[in-house]
């Protein structure tokens, strides 16, 4: 639920701590999705609007790819899936102006792409050990990495549609009226309904649109993140 509280990762027991994980991954691939594939066509994934930004086609299965890497192959210790990609999606390797470049994944296939990667970490993350396995996993570390990073890059992607020229692909909710009587903090009232997470780096509270600068907000402000 938007804005509920949820439990801090250390204070769960391992069951319950991979049940977290498994919500807070779906959650932020909700968010991504949301970004992307449900709201712009082929042409507005692909095209760059500033050689700032990488295509969000790109970003997306960069999102799938960071977690083949760390949750299957490193954590989970599974065969690559796609190991021919790992070059295309190395932020380090590829500065973002020449991104375009690169015979990316289309859209239809990043998609299906990451969604298998998400499939096999899931089916994987039952037999992961958290105590005992080293550092990495330890806690759930890792997972929690991975989902602060796919997090991070949600927010690159809210700066591409803010660079975007004509009509907004993302719309502000509708309007909701005060409540009367006793009602949720205001720092929960803030939170986003897409994304929230007790590992996400600080996000953008309020309503942000896509053309010109986010709509007022009595939100407290919060610091942004950057990423490749």
């Amino acid at each position: 639920m938007a804005g509920a509280m949820r439990p801090e990762p250390g204070t769960l027991d391992e069951g319950a701590l991979k049940e977290l994980i498994a919500g807070e991954l779906g959650a932020v691939r909700e968010r991504s999705h949301g970004l992307t594939t449900e709201v712009l066509d082929e042409a507005g994934l692909t095209a760059q609007v500033s050689p700032l930004m990488s295509p969000l086609v790109w970003d997306l299965a960069h999102v799938g790819n960071y977690e083949e890497l760390w949750l299957l192959r490193a954590a989970a210790g599974a065969e690559a899936m796609r190991p021919e990609i790992d070059g295309l999606y190395d932020a380090f390797e590829h500065p973002r102006a020449e991104r375009p470049t690169l015979p990316l994944l289309p859209p239809r296939e990043a998609r299906a792409y990451i969604s298998a990667v998400r499939a096999r970490v899931l089916d994987a993350l039952p037999a992961v050990r958290f105590e005992g396995g080293g550092p990495l996993t330890a806690g759930g570390f890792v997972y929690g990495m991975v989902v602060q990073h796919e997090h991070m890059h949600d927010e690159t992607m809210l700066a591409t549609h803010q660079l975007r020229k004509g009509a907004p692909a993302l719309l502000d909710p509708p309007a909701r009226v005060a409540p009367t009587g006793p009602g949720p903090a205001p720092e929960a009232r803030c939170s986003w309904r897409r994304g929230r997470s007790r590992w996400a780096s600080p996000t953008t509270r309020g309503r942000t649109t896509t053309s010109g600068p986010p709509t007022p907000s009595t939100c407290p402000p919060t610091t942004s993140t950057s990423n490749p």
